[in-house]
């Protein structure tokens, strides 16, 4: 009868306590399975964003860029862009700032327009505001030191996913 009584025992306590150390076991397999998907769709959504460079065009304190869609992904949330440029001003120092889309410190970046093609002027046609795959953002950036002309400047323009956008022009 005391053999009974302690296995019964045992066995209480073993449910008991393995209980709880399952429930953590299921729930650290759930936040795994949960951040291993949010990581997939990350992952898709860059592999299915690209941008191109169609223009860019520097002179003393601005710069305009048009960048295309050529990706299957929408676009939006310009304030999460990244903007870098890095340039030689007119001393001969090199500059290489982040530029934030609102205007401060003298430098920033806006979007002057969203076009289906910017070159001709034509303007998006739907889902206004968004940049669709196809079609082109004009930026606006204004620096703060002038640029040097005849010298290289770099632009990088990265998304909010990671993805890079870069070219290299001779300033005017």
């Amino acid at each position: 009868m005391h053999v009974i009584l302690v296995t019964l025992i045992v066995i209480s306590l073993a449910l008991f306590a393995v209980t709880p150390i399952a429930q953590i076991h299921f729930s650290n397999q759930e936040m795994t399975r949960a951040g291993w998907r949010e990581m997939v769709e990350r992952e898709r959504t860059r592999a299915d964003t690209h941008l191109e460079v169609v223009s860019a065009q520097a002179q003393n304190l601005a710069m305009t860029a048009v960048l295309r869609n050529v990706g299957t992904t929408k676009l939006a949330d310009w304030s999460q862009w990244d903007v870098i440029v890095q340039y030689y001003g007119l001393t001969g120092n090199l500059v290489i700032c982040w530029l934030p889309s609102e205007a401060g410190n003298g430098r920033w970046w806006a979007v002057e327009g969203l076009y289906y093609d910017a070159e001709q002027g034509q303007g998006e046609v739907f889902d206004l505001g968004t940049l669709n795959p196809g079609e082109e953002v004009k930026m606006r950036i204004t620096l703060s030191q002038p640029v040097a002309a005849g010298s290289l400047v770099s632009l990088t323009v990265v998304t909010p996913e990671g993805v890079r956008a870069s070219t290299t022009l001779m300033a005017d």
